[in-house]
This record gives structure tokens, C-alpha cells and sequence, in this order.
């Protein structure tokens, strides 16, 4: 090893290791942070306790840089006498061989002592080398032992070893902090060490950089405000951070390089004895993840599969192949079909066939909101957009939707000039907040419903052309009840079994008579209707048995029951013809109830209107 020294022509008499410039010395601090803080932390504490003055620790970088010296005052005055002085360089081809370069060609724990040094200023020494290193063979620095010739000990090399092994632990634990917190999209961790006042950064998640629209870096106990702004944007925020106050999700704005960054913090402080460290910690969420979360666990998910839908006739079980197939498309999908014949059962199933399956499903009833808050509710809007704008904004269902399914019921009911806003959205896939200025990519599957004849509203100017097509690539229509006979008595007893369940009664049955009138009645209410009319005897009757009368009493026919049954009695290409004398005398026994009288004459609603109309005009004439 000397040999190599002397063939550098090294003079081993007079040699001192020479010193950075300050601001490269800074700049290798700066490099070398991680192992400066994370060793500082470990090194204070033992500087504290310990009794022994003639004893110090050096930390040196990858570069052979004397980054960092500890000690108490007698030690420290010692190592100044030996030229051991912060910001030195003892690297092998400046001063010769030391502990510094023989443990970097080693890569071993390693101890000189005295004579063993090749330069004459370190033969008073006992030098004493551990490496500090990660899992991944990665080396980020030494830690050096020091002491004079004469207090020379075995144990000093543990001592470094034990150091070196505090340090590397202090970093595991931090490291799969800052990892486990970036599992999480959307979700990251800030650690602030604020035991001098100031707010250092210990660790911070990637995911933080990418909430903030920063690119990541290393910011090793660089101070938080040369990430985040102290500006006047960004009071509420410092105010948390400076004060230490304790906070639970809540919703703040930062200001990151001129834009406007919305998340919810909370904060936990700490002290930790051990390393003589207080701080807080700081838990951010994106917006973009409560958005997520908020849709994920809404009422609106998707809850119904296709093995869940009861129906075994023809006509039914063609439309539940239809939506099959149609769920592997992307295509959007319109359900067409009278109230009540669970469109929005099958938009779920759809749904849950999809790809989309593990993403947001989404439901917005356009018929059940004014023509000014339907925006604001598929859009959503940015605080003060308008008078009573909740603070912080609100996102709308398209956002929610987003990777997943929007399903729009009562398509027929949403405003013509709001028509071509969803218009433009589904071609151009972006929208932006009412009040806001900034585009928002999504891409979320349609599925819109309708029991209206959107062709007529169309031709009537309610419903744009244009917007029809689009919704309409796939087009399904849903059989009424009454064209799946063949199922009414099995929904019926389903219907019944989980109402019975859900109001702890015991099994419920249909009497014979009762089994035949539902199948023969018209529905006009669909399934909703049979369901509603289960559950509402079944709610206020002791009997297990329904019967025929039970069904005519919550259908409003026991005033009727005693009267002759007034049936067409000519019959046309199939369809009974109602004549005028019927309706008007089923109308005067159904106290002008134009529903019960429907039901009452064995024809839907659609049917007997029609009959009413040509009936008033008869009489006009």
C-alpha cells in the first residue's frame, strides 16, 4: 500500500489533506444529505451522553470528504492540533494511505492505528471505519472513530460498527415510510424535523411531488419552503405547518408555480426522545383521491350482476344476451323501455360485465333536477362560481365517473341546451368546471335510459338529433311485464322472500287466484309496480297467504268488487276493442281514477288514453 503512495510521489513528512472551497464543500453536503441528516440525528444523542472527551466521530462521503466532525471540547482541540478538519478530502492520492482510503479499497470495516497511517500527521491516531449502506449494495458514506495513539481500543471499532448500524436502521425506517406512503395514488407523507425552528424535510413521498405537479427529486432536510412556496396563497397552510396545529382533513388550496392545488391535509406532531427530534408530520390527499374514494363508496355503485336478474321467457332472456354482448363493447349504450323495467338494474349489470367493473359506477337522474343545478351536478364548479357555491367547489358526476360508467336515467328529461354540452363532452372527452378555465380529461362510458319515444321529441325540437345518435350506438329495448308472463310468478315469489326477510316474517305464499290475476294483469307500472304491491301487503297484513282480494283491496278495486265485470267483448286482429260504454261506466266505478280504470278494463295506460281521446272527441262532434 505505501509503495503506491511513494510511486505517487507523496511526501509523507510534510502532506496535509487539503480543504473545499466553501461552496464546494456546500455542494457536498448537499450531495451527501441524506447521510448528514440521518447520522447527525444518531451521532447528537451519543455526543450527549457520552462521558468520554477524548474520543470523536467523523463522517466521510463516498469522495473521501470530511463532511462532518463530533466531539466535545477536548477531543475537538486535539483534532484541530492534527489538521482533522471539516471539509478536508483523504483520499489516497492526496494525503497517502489513512483509514479513510484503506477502508474504501476494503469495502470492509477497517481500523488503523498509529504507525499504520502512511502520513505523519495522523501517527498520533487511532482511526476506527464502518460503512453506512443500504440493502441494495448501495455505500453512502463512513462512519470514522477517532481517538489519539494512546487511547487506543478493540472496543472503538464496535463502537463505529454499532454507529454505523444506528444510522442504516434510522434509514430503513424512514425509507419504507416514504415508500409505503407512495403504495397509495393520490395519498403521500411529509416528515418535518422542526427541533431548530425550522422545517426541515426528513422524508416526502414521490406521490407528494406528483400531487403538487413537482418533478421528484431528493430534498434530504432541505427546508420546506423551497418546495412549497411561503407566500400570501399559501398563509393557511404555514400557519398549520409553523404553529404545529393538529388538523383532520381539511380542505386547503396551495399555490405550486401559479397553479391552484387542491388537497386535504391532516397533521400529527412528534417527539422523539431518543434522537432529540420534534416535528410533524404532514398526510396530504389529492383531491383527484377523495374523488375517487367519494364515487368508489357512493350510494351509486354498481351492486346488481346478471346472475342476480330473474327472468326465464323469451323476450327477456334475448335482452339480457343483448346487454351481455353489449357490455364488452365501449360503444354507449341506450336502454329503452317503459318505468319500471329495471333499466337501471341492467345498467348496473352492464356495468359489472364490463372491463370497467373495478372503476366508479355513476347515476344521475336527469329527470330529478332543475335545468340550472343539472350542470353544476354533471360538471361540477369551482368555489364562488355562483352565489351558494360551497367552498372549495364540487365535483360533478362526469369527474367521479372517470375510468368508469355514467349512467344518465331520464335522458328524455334533460335540457335541450345542456343537450349539447354532454354532446361536446362525449366527443371531445374533456369538460370544464362551471366557473372554471381548466380542461378536465375523462373517460367514462355512457349508459343512458329513457322510457320516452326520443324519435317524437326529436321531431317535437326537444331532443337534439345529433345527441340521440351518439347515445344511441347500441340501442335496447326491455320488455314490459306484461310481454314476460312467463316471469311474473318468479319475481313475484323472490320479491316476496326478501321482503319477508328484510321485515323478519315468515314465509309468505299467493293463493291460486292470486297467482292467476297477476299473471294476466297488464303492469303498468312494470316490475317496480309488482314489487311495491308486494311489499305493501305484505307490511300491513298478519296473514302468510295472499289472495286475490288482498291484491284488488291495494289496487284500489274493493269498491268495485260486487259489480259485474264489464270485459270487451268484440275482438280485432288480435286486440280487444273497448267501447265507449265501457270506459265511461269503468270510469265512474273507479271514482275517475283513470290508472285504476286502465287496470279495471284489462288494457295499459297507453291504450286506454288513446280510447279516452277518441272518446271525448266522439262526444265534441
Amino acid at each position: 500500500m505505501w509503495k503506491e503512495d511513494d510511486q505517487n510521489h507523496i511526501d509523507f513528512k510534510n502532506v496535509l489533506p487539503p480543504k473545499l472551497a466553501p461552496s464546494a464543500y456546500q455542494k457536498s453536503k448537499q450531495h451527501s444529505r441524506k447521510l448528514y441528516v440521518y447520522a447527525n440525528s444518531v451521532i447528537k444523542n451519543l455526543e450527549k451522553t457520552s462521558k468520554n472527551d477524548q474520543i470523536g466521530v467523523a463522517i466521510f462521503d463516498n469522495e473521501g470528504c470530511l463532511l462532518k466532525l463530533y466531539g466535545k471540547g477536548s477531543f475537538l482541540t486535539w483534532a484541530h492540533a492534527h489538521h482533522i478538519e471539516v471539509g478536508s478530502i483523504w483520499r489516497s492520492d492526496k494525503i497517502g494511505t489513512n483509514i479513510f482510503s484503506l477502508g474504501s479499497k476494503l469495502n470492509k470495516r477497517t481500523s488503523l492505528i498509529g504507525p499504520e497511517n502512511y502520513p505523519k500527521f495522523l501517527l498520533d491516531t487511532a482511526c476506527y471505519l464502518a460503512h453506512v449502506g443500504l440493502d441494495n449494495g448501495i455505500k453512502l458514506g463512513s462512519v470514522v472513530v477517532m481517538t489519539s495513539y494512546d487511547e487506543r481500543s478493540p472496543y472503538l471499532s464496535n463502537l463505529a460498527m454499532t454507529i454505523s448500524r444506528l444510522i442504516e436502521l434510522q434509514m430503513f425506517w424512514l425509507d419504507i415510510t416514504e415508500i409505503s406512503t407512495g403504495i397509495i395514488e393520490g395519498y403521500g407523507i411529509i416528515s418535518l424535523d422542526q427541533s431548530n425552528g425550522e422545517n426541515r424535510i426528513l422524508t416526502m413521498s414521490k406521490e407528494v411531488f406528483h400531487i403538487l405537479g413537482l418533478r421528484s427529486r431528493s430534498v434530504h432536510y432541505e427546508f420546506l419552503e423551497a418546495v412549497i412556496p411561503d407566500s400570501d396563497e399559501n398563509s393557511e397552510f404555514f400557519t398549520i405547518v409553523n404553529e404545529k396545529k393538529i388538523v383532520n382533513d381539511i380542505n386547503i388550496h396551495l399555490n405550486i408555480n401559479g397553479m391552484q392545488i387542491g388537497l386535504t391535509i391532516s397533521t400529527y406532531a412528534f417527539k422523539e426522545n431518543k434522537f432529540h427530534m420534534d416535528g410533524l408530520i404532514i398526510a396530504i390527499n389529492s383531491i383527484k383521491r377523495i374523488n375517487t374514494l367519494l364515487s368508489k363508496y357512493s350510494v351509486n355503485t354498481a351492486r346488481m350482476t346478471f346472475n342476480e336478474i330473474l327472468g326465464k321467457s323469451d323476450a327477456f332472456l334475448t335482452t339480457i344476451d343483448k346487454c351481455k354482448v353489449a357490455s364488452k363493447s365501449s360503444s354507449q349504450i341506450l336502454l329503452l323501455g317503459e318505468s319500471g323495467v329495471g333499466k337501471d338494474i341492467l345498467a348496473q349489470a352492464i356495468h359489472n360485465e364490463s372491463h370497467r367493473r373495478f372503476q366508479p359506477f355513476v347515476a344521475l337522474n336527469c329527470a330529478s333536477f332543475s335545468k340550472e343545478l343539472i350542470s353544476s351536478e354533471l360538471f361540477g364548479y369551482e368555489e364562488g362560481a355562483f352565489t351558494g357555491a360551497k367552498k372549495g367547489g364540487n365535483i360533478g358526476k362526469f369527474e367521479m365517473a372517470n375510468q368508469g360508467t355514467l349512467f344518465l336515467d331520464e335522458i328524455g328529461d334533460m335540457p335541450l341546451d345542456l343537450q349539447a354540452f354532454l354532446l361536446r363532452v362525449l366527443e371531445e372527452k374533456s369538460f370544464m368546471k362551471i366557473g372554471g378555465n381548466t380542461p378536465i380529461n375523462v373517460d367514462v362510458h355512457i349508459i343512458a335510459a329513457t322510457n320516452k319515444d326520443l324519435k317524437k321529441l326529436i321531431w317535437q325540437g326537444l331532443f337534439r338529433e345529433d345527441l340521440f345518435y351518439r347515445l344511441g350506438i347500441v340501442r335496447i329495448h326491455i320488455p314490459p311485464l306484461r310481454q314476460r308472463s312467463g316471469d311474473v310468478i318468479l319475481l313475484a315469489t323472490s320479491f316476496m322472500e326478501q321482503i319477508c326477510k328484510r321485515h323478519q316474517r315468515a314465509e309468505i305464499n299467493l293463493s291460486d287466484s292470486a297467482k292467476a290475476f297477476i299473471t294476466s294483469y297488464d303492469w303498468p307500472g312494470n316490475v317496480r309496480e309488482l314489487q311495491n304491491m308486494l311489499e305493501g301487503i305484505i307490511s300491513t297484513q298478519r296473514s302468510d297467504l295472499i289472495t286475490r282480494e288482498d291484491i284488488n283491496r291495494y289496487l284500489a278495486f274493493d269498491d268495485v268488487l260486487e259489480q259485474p265485470m264489464i270485459r270487451p267483448s268484440r275482438v280485432r286482429d288480435g286486440m280487444h276493442i273497448v267501447e265507449s260504454c265501457d270506459i265511461e261506466e269503468a270510469l265512474r266505478l273507479c271514482n275517475n281514477n283513470r290508472t285504476r280504470t286502465a287496470a279495471y278494463l284489462g288494457i295499459s295506460r297507453r291504450t286506454f288514453y288513446r280510447r279516452l281521446s277518441a272518446l271525448n272527441k266522439s262526444q265534441k262532434k
